[in-house]
């Protein structure tokens, strides 16, 4: 993905069983231009439904808010600081690839400076914010 090889990744993706490919297929269908919402519906259908991160992805196919996605973030206090870094990330890269770049720049930065280093959504924000226009 980071090459830029966008189909390539979003195959590699599909044939994962990590929980997180259904979320890294999409934003690899969004930078081709593609239905972003296929790989979250296939990933949504094989998890349990209490089963993080499928609440990013309910959030990112709008079946709930914001508000319900920071909540189901937080039920776990020891994770709680890395599943809210996740949401920011997920929630910015939807953003932008529907063309809500401030939006989605704000929670991108916030990722950025909140994800813990070795969260490959550190990465995640780093790469999309060097892409984002200044």
């Amino acid at each position: 993905m980071r090459a830029g090889k966008y189909e390539a990744a979003e195959r590699d993706f599909a044939a994962m069983t990590w929980e997180y490919a259904p979320l890294w297929a999409s934003l690899a269908r969004a930078r081709r231009g593609a239905d972003l919402n296929a790989p979250l519906e296939q990933g949504v259908s094989r998890m349990k439904p209490d089963r993080w991160p499928v609440p990013i992805m309910l959030h990112l196919l709008g079946r709930i808010d914001r508000g319900a996605l920071m909540s189901a973030a937080a039920r776990d206090a020891k994770a709680r600081k890395g599943r809210e870094c996740e949401a920011d990330f997920y929630v910015g890269a939807r953003l932008v690839a529907d063309a809500k770049s401030a939006e989605g720049r704000s929670l991108l930065e916030k990722a950025r400076d909140e994800c813990p280093r070795d969260f490959i959504e550190y990465g995640g924000a780093l790469d999309a914010l060097a892409k984002l226009e200044p």
